[in-house]
């Protein structure tokens, strides 16, 4: 929202198969990379995890479906053997599953489980409900939807960055994603009817390592619900590592939940008095899927400037 962040499969045995499938491999995701430990091949890039990992779970979905599709298996033998299936695949390919109490400290493994909550591959696509409740009537209310996708990794500026377009109301703008060692940041934006993109003097930061409740660090935010829009530092802070949210597309479980907090003394128009600006803002991050409920308020000398609500409606991977 303050940076807008942010499927159906084809197979046999109609409705209730895509819901089977959808489950199941909400169950693999968790499975296959939680917060419980990770994935860890010696020498492995994201771009490679990426492929590895997508490909080990279409053969666990592909399985799933036949069995169902033949009717061999209940709704938990499916999810079993869907779940062998995946996770024998990732051993064949060379990887092993370490806990998370026994890792060594590398950078391979920072972006594998950093990835699971902030997908970065290509082709990836978010649609979202958007909810807005303005004070000043002028800001506009009501309800939308945004839909984010990925594009292919390029360099901007020597950085390597992920593209997110964003679409909201027949507007586009574009946020350039990059990653490094401390964790997943916005690089540069780019906004509607703008040609190039504005760097950002400093990273903003959506997840930081270490991926543990209680980490910290800085983050800047605009506010949305004023006309003069007013720039300050947050606090943001991993809250959890096992929120189960409810949203239109379903229910996930293993969320990371992040907040921000932050408020700002500001001396608005022509007032002598000094106003008082709070932003209180929640971010829900589901295993394998990203974002899927963000909730931000705002308000002034404790008084209601308005309040966002964003939430996961469909995705698809590829």
């Amino acid at each position: 929202m303050r940076n807008i962040e942010m499927g159906t499969l084809l197979f046999p045995g109609g409705p209730v198969m895509k819901w089977v499938v959808t489950v199941s491999m909400m169950v693999l995701m968790a499975t296959g990379c939680s917060s419980k430990g990770y994935w860890m091949k010696e020498g492995c890039t994201q771009e490679q995890y990426t492929m590895e990992e997508y490909d080990c779970q279409y053969k666990a979905q592909t399985m799933g479906a036949l069995m169902r599709g033949t009717g061999g298996g209940n709704l938990a033998l499916v999810i079993l053997t869907q779940k062998n299936t995946y996770k024998d695949c990732m051993k064949a390919k060379g990887y092993k599953w370490v806990k998370e109490q026994n890792l060594t400290i590398q950078k391979t493994s920072h972006r594998v489980a950093i990835d699971t909550y902030y997908p970065l591959d290509k082709g990836r696509t978010w649609v979202y409900q958007i909810s807005w409740d303005a004070a000043d009537k002028s800001l506009g209310g009501g309800n939308g939807q945004v839909i984010v996708t990925n594009f292919a990794q390029r360099a901007l500026q020597g950085k390597k960055v992920t593209p997110q377009k964003a679409d909201l109301g027949g507007e586009t703008a574009f946020i350039f994603i990059a990653q490094d060692e401390k964790g997943i940041y916005e690089f540069a934006k780019q906004g509607p009817k703008v040609f190039e993109p504005e760097i950002k003097s400093s990273p903003n930061y959506y997840i930081r390592m270490p991926i543990q409740v209680g980490t910290t660090w800085d983050d800047e935010y605009e506010t949305l619900f004023l006309v003069e829009k007013i720039s300050l530092t947050v606090t943001a802070k991993i809250d959890s590592l096992d929120e189960i949210v409810t949203v239109p597309v379903g229910t996930f479980e293993k969320c990371l939940k992040v907040s921000e907090v932050g408020h700002v003394r500001k001396n608005m128009g022509q007032a002598t008095e000094l106003v008082d600006i709070s932003i209180e803002s929640y971010k829900w991050y589901a295993p394998g899927v990203g974002i899927v409920k963000e909730v931000v308020r705002e308000k002034s000398n404790h008084r209601m400037l308005g309040q966002a609500v964003m939430q996961l409606e469909s995705f698809k991977k590829y």
